[in-house]
């Protein structure tokens, strides 16, 4: 009897945040800039800029954007 309803999908809401590229720049304060490029941290897709959503996986950018890390190698 109920075998032919369907029942609405609902979909899981992802939250998720960018993550900024950096270049090294020694004329800096902090001795790196910022890219506009960015990554969803959720599906690791990268984007040219940031987006509310992300386009690739829908994940909801809803929390503070960070910077990669940026090691370097120093020799002692």
């Amino acid at each position: 009897m109920f075998e032919d309803y369907n029942e609405p999908k609902i979909k899981k809401e992802i939250h998720a945040y960018w993550i900024h590229d950096t270049a090294r720049d020694e004329a800096s304060i902090k001795g790196y800039f910022i890219l506009p490029t960015c990554i969803c941290s959720n599906c690791k897709t990268q984007q040219a800029s940031e987006r509310e959503i992300c386009p690739k996986c829908g994940a909801i950018m809803d929390k503070p954007a960070t910077v990669k890390t940026i090691k370097t190698n120093k020799k002692k």
